[in-house]
């Protein structure tokens, strides 16, 4: 069964835009526990089922070890669905909105503050963490790269790959400015404990592109984690890819606060 939870939703303005978010904090912790928190970033344009169902099931996993979690999403689209905002400027801009929003809830553990990015939101997150040093863990889940979106753009959103990206729901502007973003070298600024999962079998993202973050926060000798799961796919859709995981992110970020750093990979 789901966790117990309370729910809290909330709208920023951020410039002229609004964002949308959901605070979720674990019943189990207290009315007088400070907790840790994950902000989970999607960086998507519009909704999509497999990612919800996805971070649903990570923020149960979170919540069951005594972990809040934290997702966010623009208000306004245009008449047609299509989100209005551009991932090279508002989706950065917004999490670093809801971040700070975050880090002013009186029940969250300023110490134990991580964030999540997954697929397309791995470029908002890495982004984020050139931003800010109170970042304390770092995750990204089938991370891409800019280079990887644009080349989907370029294709015209043919194969398969596309539409699980999100790529061609998106309007014209939603990628503008993108081909200026180092989310690699952004991750690998500050030196935080960071985790790298990758599906072998992902077909929207190769697990190679992974490897760009690894290697730069490797040559900026930080601490990293990167980590193949066998037969998993983008989504990690299937057992027991999926519950892998969870384990591996749950297991991640509940070490936050303790002394014992993550060993680096050789």
């Amino acid at each position: 069964m789901p966790a117990m939870r309370k729910v809290k939703q909330f709208t920023l303005d951020v410039g002229d835009r609004k964002v949308r978010g959901t605070f979720s904090r674990p019943e189990t912790n207290g009315d007088d526990d400070r907790c840790a928190a994950i902000l989970m970033c999607d960086g998507l344009a519009t909704p999509s089922p497999f990612t919800d169902e996805l971070f649903e099931h990570l923020a149960d996993a979170l919540h069951r070890a005594g972990i809040a979690t934290l997702t966010f999403g623009p208000c306004g689209q245009e008449s047609n669905g299509q989100a209005t905002e551009r991932l090279a400027v508002e989706s950065i801009d917004a999490a670093s909105a809801v971040f700070r929003w975050l880090a002013l809830q009186e029940k969250i553990d300023l110490r134990r503050i991580g964030v999540l990015g997954f697929s397309l939101g791995s470029i908002v997150a890495a982004c984020l963490t050139k931003r800010t040093d109170q970042i304390a863990r770092l995750c990204l889940l089938a991370p891409t790269t800019p280079d990887d979106v644009l080349a989907h753009i370029s294709s015209n959103g043919d194969g398969e790959s596309a539409p699980l990206l999100g790529v061609e729901q998106a309007n014209e502007h939603y990628f503008a400015d993108l081909k200026n973003l180092t989310p690699p070298q952004d991750a690998a600024l500050h030196d935080r404990p960071t985790l790298i999962l990758h599906g072998a079998a992902d077909r929207a993202v190769p697990a190679e592109i992974s490897y760009e973050y690894s290697r730069a926060i490797e040559l900026a000798d930080h601490h990293v984690q990167h980590t193949l799961i066998a037969l998993a796919d983008h989504f990690f859709t299937q057992q027991p890819g999926r519950g892998v995981c969870l384990n591996h992110i749950t297991r991640f970020f509940e070490s936050m606060g303790q002394n014992s750093a993550l060993a680096k990979t050789s």
